[in-house]
C-alpha cells in the first residue's frame, strides 16, 4: 500500500466512523479521528499474522497473530471501521453503521463478547493497559507482539502508570504502547504525561507529529532490532482531536463526549474527508 492509498484508507475509515456515530445519535468523533492514522498503520503496516510474517493482510483470527488492544475504548467506531477494511473483515461496513444498536457487533465500547476481533473489552480508561501487560507476559518469548493504543485520559489513570512500571520490571520487550496524544480530555486540556511526568525508563520513546504515517515510516519504533530491546517501548504520536474536519479541529473541546452529529455536520465532514 503506497502513501496515497494509505491516505485514502484513513479518510474512508474516518468518514465511516462519523457516519456510524451520526446513525447512533451519540459517540466520540474527535478522539476517533485523532487515532485513525495510528489504527490504520497498525492493522495494515505493523501487525503480523505470525512471528515470521510480513505486515499486511492481517487476520485477527490467526492463532499466531500479534495482539492489538484499544485502551481508549470510546474510539471504538474507528476500530470497527478499520477492522471492516481488512482482507477478511470480522465486521462489515453495514454492521459498523449499526453502532450502538441493540444486538449489534458494534457496541458503544469494544466488547469481546460481541466481536472477538477487538481482543479485549475496554472502556474504563487505563483498563486496556493492564490487559495488554497480561497478554505480553503470557506471550513473552513466543515471538508474538502486543500493542496497546491509549490516549491522554489513559495516561491520567493510576492503573496505567502501575501497569507500565510493572511491564518494565518484567522486561516485556514484546510490548509496545502507542499514545494518541491529542492534548485534550473530557474535562480539560491534558498535560504531556509521557514527557517528564511518569519517570519511565523504557528502552525507546519515539515522538511523531500528526501525518507521520503517510511519509514512509516502516515502523512506529524506528529501525531498531526489536528483539534486542529488553524493555517495553512507547511511541508518542502528537495528533489533533477531530483531525481532518475543520469545525471539529477548531472546537475548544475537540468534539469530545457523547456528541450528536447533525445531518449538516456529517455532510460537511464527509465532504472534507473525500
Amino acid at each position: 500500500m503506497n502513501n496515497e492509498q494509505f491516505r485514502q484508507l484513513v479518510n474512508k475509515t474516518k468518514a465511516l466512523s462519523l457516519q456510524a456515530i451520526h446513525n447512533a445519535g451519540s459517540g466520540h468523533p474527535g478522539g476517533c479521528l485523532s487515532v485513525a492514522e495510528i489504527l490504520c498503520h497498525l492493522y495494515f503496516r505493523e501487525l503480523r499474522n505470525h512471528p515470521e510474517a510480513e505486515p499486511g493482510n492481517y487476520d485477527p483470527s490467526s492463532p499466531q497473530r500479534d495482539i492489538c488492544i484499544l485502551s481508549k475504548g470510546h474510539a471504538a467506531p474507528m476500530l470497527y471501521s478499520v477492522l471492516s477494511q481488512l482482507k477478511n473483515p470480522p465486521i462489515t461496513e453495514a454492521e459498523v453503521l449499526r453502532l450502538r444498536k441493540l444486538g449489534s457487533k458494534a457496541q458503544g465500547h469494544p466488547s469481546l463478547s460481541w466481536l472477538p476481533a477487538v481482543e479485549a473489552s475496554t472502556g474504563s480508561l487505563g483498563q486496556g493497559v493492564s490487559v495488554a501487560v497480561g497478554f505480553a507476559y503470557m506471550l513473552k518469548g513466543s515471538g508474538r507482539r502486543v500493542y496497546c493504543v491509549l490516549g491522554d485520559g489513559d495516561m491520567a489513570e493510576g492503573v496505567s502508570v502501575e501497569a507500565m512500571r510493572i511491564s518494565e520490571g518484567l522486561g516485556l520487550s514484546n510490548l509496545f504502547f502507542v499514545l494518541d496524544c491529542n492534548g485534550k480530555q473530557s474535562d480539560r486540556h491534558s498535560v504531556d504525561y509521557a514527557r517528564g511526568h511518569l519517570g519511565f525508563s523504557m528502552t525507546q520513546v519515539n515522538y511523531f507529529e500528526l501525518g507521520y504515517m503517510g511519509t514512509g515510516h516502516a515502523s512506529l519504533y524506528g529501525d531498531a532490532d526489536l528483539a534486542r530491546n529488553l524493555l517495553p517501548q512507547l511511541a508518542v504520536v502528537k495528533t489533533i482531536k477531530g483531525a481532518g474536519v475543520s469545525f471539529m479541529m477548531l472546537d475548544r473541546d475537540g468534539y469530545h463526549g457523547s456528541i450528536v452529529l447533525s445531518d449538516k455536520e456529517l455532510e460537511i465532514a464527509v465532504r472534507e474527508l473525500s
